[in-house]
């Protein structure tokens, strides 16, 4: 069996991470490659079923919350701003604190990692004659410890896309740092072999930047072992979830919001019998948009929950929901999410202006429907909810052997032939 050393960061163990290290690394052995993880310190007692090595780190933004006096495990300007009493979704912290990150975690918060990462890979390399590395993206600073490597070793190089670099859809810096990256990227990335991303529409984004680079597309998927067989209870009351993050303009519960006030005051729905389920980070502004349309007693955001208990929530739940990636410009943003629905085998319902890769996907294996207005949303929420009135519960109507398709098996047998590939040509090369 070959060896490939796969260098980024694990989810659920690292917030902001893709699923592909833990995805590939777990099923990569069925397709002939032995993998080895370096990867950031997973915390304790945490074990996986592949070899990690962990390298620690000085995380900047950490550092000065903990000389500020401040949490740790939770957003600082979060909490910067909650001492203040601000709750915009936009305003002069947020600004403030945009600038000192693009200082402080400049190309990534992971930059002291580099060096001690680099000659780990270099020990990694040597003791088990790797064959080829395949990094993650995020974080930066695993792509450039893979182009050091590849420059002193001469070993292929596949990057997979969790999330694009410096075009990624929810670039968070200014101009400046945007040169900055985007220069970073084209020196970096210019060694890489081959790319992977998860959608039709962001290889041609990656195609723009990267003219003539060797560029693949497959799906992210879920975790097999999370597929929702045999099916867990649903709940008593009609329970519409979302597990993720939100994002002011662009991923958003407005338009659930807004088609669930209009139901219930027309007495469509019965609000002693509907509840909505946010887990994720807190945001003040969401909360906002509960009161100001009154639905304080039905829906409610309950913070971040482990990975555990997402999944549990999504089982149990009569309704998925899915606020889409809503911009024009990016058709091809799937969430995690939607493939971890897609395991739990409920009814996905999915808001946003724009037609994007959700729909297609929803359509394809008829797991849900997408409402782009609020008058759809309405309609697609009532005809759910007369069924659970009727029968007590929501029918998931989805082809589940297709469903199976979109496991991580999927996405590892991709990243396989990727390698097998790259690998032969190493060798005729």
């Amino acid at each position: 069996m070959r060896s490939v050393l796969l260098i980024g960061e694990i989810w659920p163990y690292h917030r902001g991470a893709g699923n592909c290290v833990h995805a590939v690394a777990r099923h990569l052995p069925e397709f002939g490659w032995d993998p080895i993880v370096l990867t950031t310190p997973l915390g304790v007692g945490q074990t996986l079923p592949y070899e990690t090595v962990q390298v620690p780190y000085r995380d900047p933004v950490r550092a000065v919350a903990r000389g500020l006096g401040f949490e740790t495990d939770r957003s600082l300007r979060k909490q910067v701003a909650a001492g203040l009493g601000v709750g915009s979704r936009r305003s002069a912290i947020d600004m403030l604190f945009g600038v000192g990150n693009e200082v402080l975690t400049y190309p990534d918060r992971l930059h002291g990692w580099r060096r001690p990462a680099l000659a780990a890979a270099q020990r990694i390399v040597q003791e088990h004659d790797v064959e080829a590395i395949v990094t993650d993206n995020p974080p930066v600073s695993a792509q450039l410890v893979a182009k050091e490597l590849k420059r002193l070793q001469g070993i292929p190089w596949l990057v997979y896309f969790s999330h694009l670099w410096s075009n990624n859809n929810g670039y968070a810096y200014g101009q400046v740092r945007h040169r900055l990256d985007r220069r970073l990227e084209l020196r970096t990335l210019a060694w890489a072999d081959a790319m992977v991303t998860h959608s039709a529409p962001l290889v041609g984004k990656l195609r723009e930047l990267h003219p003539g680079a060797r560029i693949s597309w497959t799906h992210e998927g879920y975790d097999p072992e999370t597929l929702n067989v045999p099916a867990r209870p649903q709940t008593a009351r009609f329970t519409v979830t979302y597990t993720g993050s939100f994002a002011p303009d662009l991923r958003e519960p407005r338009m659930l919001l807004e088609a669930l006030s209009g139901l219930l005051s027309r007495g469509a729905l019965d609000a002693r019998r509907v509840e909505v389920r946010f887990y994720g980070p807190k945001e003040t502004w969401v909360d906002a948009q509960i009161s100001g349309l009154g639905l304080e007693t039905v829906a409610c955001q309950y913070g971040r929950v482990s990975f555990e208990e997402a999944i549990a929530a999504q089982r149990e739940s009569q309704v998925l929901y899915n606020p889409k990636w809503d911009d024009p410009s990016e058709p091809g943003i799937y969430s995690g999410k939607i493939f971890e629905y897609l395991a739990a085998l409920r009814p996905i319902l999915a808001t946003g202006d724009h037609p994007d890769v959700v729909d297609g996907l929803l359509s394809e294996t008829g797991a849900g429907s997408s409402a782009r207005t609020v008058e759809e949303t309405q309609r697609l929420l009532l005809e759910l909810y007369r069924e659970y009135e009727e029968t007590g519960s929501v029918l998931f109507k989805g082809d589940a052997e297709m469903i199976r398709g979109y496991s991580h098996r999927g996405l590892a047998r991709h990243m396989a032939v990727e390698l097998d590939n790259l690998v032969r040509q190493r060798g005729n090369s």
